[in-house]
Formats: structure tokens, C-alpha cells, sequence
């Protein structure tokens, strides 16, 4: 991804979350501004104290809690400095603010689960959606012979996976390997689209079309695109990988255990 916010914004954004020497606190639907009291014993600590919402008791000390602003007004104004920065981006590559639209229709929690998640929002210079990308580490696939009663392993390299985005409220549910563009799997298609199979037709793929928001539905389908990569492989059942396990190309990836 091709981008950087500017040194500007990542300075306001900071400034917002953890000031220089500041201690800000966010709890209750609030960012406050804690200013540090006394050190206390916790055993003489006066009970009008322990009852006073604007005193925090925290590692041995008190704070005093004066409100800053609420978690809205934090977010709105986080939204408002990335979309500023993100418009220069947009202008440079011809976009009309689709990553600031995109951006801004997640709340500050969904925000923060996509972060936990390892999921961002980008674009590509040489496309005209976003993309959410989520990186994947190498993995190993076991796959059962029952003919033999052998373990097969296979050990794949890691990737940057990706879903295309075209709107903020909609999306294609489709997981791409973004990156690298060959990249070698028994479940890869054409254009680098990672093949469901039969799971297509799963209930697990229906309950994600039907999450209420799309910071839901992107965590939900990485995860499940992911969970094919590692262990969607059947020879038994109905599952039919668009190439074989056992062709040569993937005898680079196989572990043979002695």
C-alpha cells in the first residue's frame, strides 16, 4: 500500500490520545484530563474520596478527572484530521474521497476491533477500490490419507490477504491473496481469489452475509478465508480444491518426515 498519513496529522492524532506531559483517561463514554494529587495509603483513603467521581485511585495515587471531551467529539474530531490528510492522498491518485468515506463510517470501537484484528484500510494506486488487508503468517497444512493412514504436511509461505471495497457499506465476498500475486495454494483461482469450494455454500459464509455492519463481516470473513487456507482440505467429502495437494508444484512446500 502506497500511502502515508502526513507527520501533521499523526501529530494532532497524538496529541488527541496521549499528550506530551499529559495522563488522559478514557472511561465512561469520556476523555478526561487526569492531573495528579498525592500519594495515598489505600487504607486511610477517606471514603468521600473513594465515592467522588472526579478522583481516581490508581497506582498509589490520586488523580483528579476533569472531563476533556466525549468519546463522539474524540472520534469526530480523529475522523476529521484523517480525512483532511487522506484528501491530499485522494487528490494525488485521482480518488474522490472513497478512503475517507470508507474510513469514516466505522465508529471508534469498530476502529479499534479492526486494529485488533491486524486489519487496515488502503488502496492501491493501480485500482480504483479499497482494499482491507489483513497479513497472514505462514502456516501449515495437514491433510489426512485415509487410504494410507498418513499425515501430509506442507508447510506455505506468508501473505498479505485482501478484500476489495467499493463503498463503505458493502462488500464483495470475495478474500484475494493481495500479495505476493502468484502465490501457490490448492485453494488459489484466477486473480489471485482464494476458492471457497463447496464451502461456499456453507452456513458459516450465509451467518457472516448477515452480520449487522461491515467491521463484522470483514473480521468474520478473513477469518474464515484463513481457516480454509489452514485446514479447508479434505480428501474425503465432498471438498474440491481447485488443484490437488499432491501436484509437483507444491513439493517445494511439503515436509517430508523421515
Amino acid at each position: 500500500m502506497e500511502f502515508e498519513i502526513s507527520s501533521h496529522t499523526k501529530t494532532v492524532i497524538k496529541n488527541l490520545l496521549i499528550p506530551e506531559g499529559k495522563i488522559r483517561v478514557f472511561t465512561s463514554g469520556i476523555a478526561f484530563n487526569a492531573e495528579p494529587l498525592v500519594p495515598y495509603a489505600k487504607t486511610r483513603l477517606p471514603s468521600k474520596l473513594k465515592n467522588n467521581p472526579s478522583i481516581l485511585s490508581f497506582l498509589s495515587y490520586l488523580f483528579h478527572l476533569k472531563p476533556l471531551m466525549s468519546f463522539a467529539t474524540l472520534s469526530n474530531r480523529l475522523v476529521s484530521e484523517i480525512r483532511q490528510s487522506l484528501r491530499n492522498i485522494e487528490q494525488k491518485y485521482g480518488r474522490q474521497d472513497l478512503l475517507a468515506n470508507i474510513l469514516s463510517s466505522f465508529t471508534l470501537e469498530q476502529t479499534t476491533n479492526l486494529a485488533l484484528a491486524g486489519i487496515g484500510i488502503s488502496f492501491s494506486p493501480n485500482n480504483e477500490c479499497c482494499w482491507a488487508i489483513k497479513e497472514m503468517e505462514s502456516f501449515i497444512m495437514e491433510v489426512y490419507h485415509p487410504d494410507e493412514g498418513t499425515i501430509g504436511k506442507w508447510k506455505f509461505p506468508p501473505c498479505t490477504l485482501g478484500i476489495p471495497l467499493f463503498n463503505p457499506t458493502e462488500l464483495e465476498f470475495i478474500v484475494y491473496v493481495f500479495d505476493p500475486m502468484d502465490y501457490l495454494h490448492p485453494f488459489m483461482v484466477e486473480a489471485g481469489a482464494i476458492c471457497m469450494g463447496s464451502f461456499s455454500g456453507s452456513s458459516s459464509l450465509q451467518q457472516i452475509a448477515r452480520l449487522p455492519d461491515l467491521c463484522s463481516k470483514l473480521i468474520q470473513l478473513f477469518s474464515y478465508a484463513e481457516q480454509i487456507l489452514v485446514s479447508g482440505y479434505r480428501l474425503e467429502g465432498e471438498i474440491e480444491p481447485a488443484i490437488g495437494i499432491f501436484d509437483p508444484i507444491f513439493d517445494k512446500y511439503r515436509i517430508f518426515i523421515k
